[in-house]
C-alpha cells in the first residue's frame, strides 16, 4: 500500500512539474529578424516603431502581428507573422493545467516563420509634373 501511495504521489508532482511544456520547452516569446532592402528602412510592429532594418526582435507568441516597413523615397511594405499550434505543447498530454499555462502565456503558439525580408520599391521622383525619365515635349518631324 505504501509503494502504491508513493508512487502516485511521485507521479503527480511529476506531472505538475512538467506543467506548460510549450512554455517550458520553447518559452513564451520568439526571436524574429526583419531586413529589408534597401537597409535602414523603419519597422513598426502593430503601429508601434521598434527600430531599423536589419532588426532582430522578441516577440510574444499570445498574438499575430503587422508589420510595416517604410523608407522616405519607398513604397512602404507590410508583411503579417501568424502563429500556428505549438506541437511540443502536445506533451501537456491530460494535465487540464499545462494546458492553461501554455494558453496564457502563448507556449502553444509559434510563429509561422521567424525571418521576414523585404523587398521595397522606390517610389518616382515627379518634378514640374513630370516623372524623370518622362519626356517634357515631343518634336513634330
Amino acid at each position: 500500500m505504501f509503494k502504491r501511495c508513493l508512487s502516485l504521489m511521485l507521479s503527480l508532482v511529476l506531472l505538475v512539474s512538467v506543467s506548460g511544456c510549450g512554455t517550458l520547452f520553447t518559452g513564451s516569446t520568439e526571436m524574429v529578424n526583419i531586413n529589408s532592402t534597401p537597409n535602414k528602412a523603419k519597422v513598426h510592429v502593430n503601429g508601434g516603431y521598434m527600430g531599423t532594418t536589419p532588426v532582430t526582435l522578441s516577440l510574444q507568441k499570445d498574438r499575430d502581428y503587422i508589420i510595416l516597413v517604410k523608407k522616405e523615397g519607398y513604397e512602404d511594405a507590410t508583411a503579417t507573422l501568424t502563429r500556428r499550434f505549438n506541437a511540443t505543447s502536445i506533451l501537456n498530454l491530460i494535465s487540464i493545467l499545462c494546458w492553461v499555462v501554455d494558453v496564457v502565456t502563448g507556449g502553444l503558439w509559434k510563429f509561422e516563420r521567424n525571418n521576414i525580408t523585404v523587398d521595397l520599391e522606390q517610389v518616382p521622383v515627379k518634378k514640374a509634373g513630370f516623372s524623370i525619365g518622362e519626356p517634357r515635349f515631343v518634336l513634330a518631324p
